[in-house]
């Protein structure tokens, strides 16, 4: 069973050797999936090595297009879970201890801010329409708490 990965950045991971010593060992257990936007000027080995095959338009909040890519690749891979980072995103646990915690059932988590009603009814909405475009994940939605 795999975890994917998707790393959506402008060019380099910012921290990479957090991300190495994380993925240590551990490269059997994981797809890693890498988006970016500014390819010309990625200096990492390790970027070079993930970046999927196609460089697909973002913006500032409209990030559908590369994630919508990186979850068909997950699915066509079977990865069990799918994990959405950026490039400033670090690891706080060690990836055996999240690797555990995102196996032991199949849920879905999102991280979202509910201070805002109006923000999570727009966020909650635009996730609801990008899952409708992955039959196979649209399935197993719930939005419950």
């Amino acid at each position: 069973m795999k975890i994917g990965f998707v790393f959506l950045c402008k060019n380099d991971i910012h921290q990479l050797q957090l991300w190495l010593d994380f993925f240590k060992n551990n490269y059997d257990k994981c797809n890693i999936y890498i988006h970016s936007y500014d390819q010309d000027n990625i200096t990492q080995d390790f970027v070079k090595k993930y970046h999927i095959d196609k460089v697909l338009p973002t913006g500032w909040g409209d990030i559908y297009e590369p994630i919508s890519y990186c979850m068909n690749m997950s699915i066509q891979n079977n990865d069990y879970k799918l994990v959405l980072l950026s490039e400033s995103t670090i690891p706080t646990k060690p990836f055996n201890y999240i690797y555990d915690y995102l196996t032991k059932d199949d849920k879905g988590y999102l991280n979202y801010n509910m201070t805002n009603k109006l923000v999570v009814t727009m966020q909650t909405n635009r996730y609801k329409n990008n899952c409708k475009n992955i039959k196979e994940f649209e399935k197993a939605i719930n939005f419950s708490h």
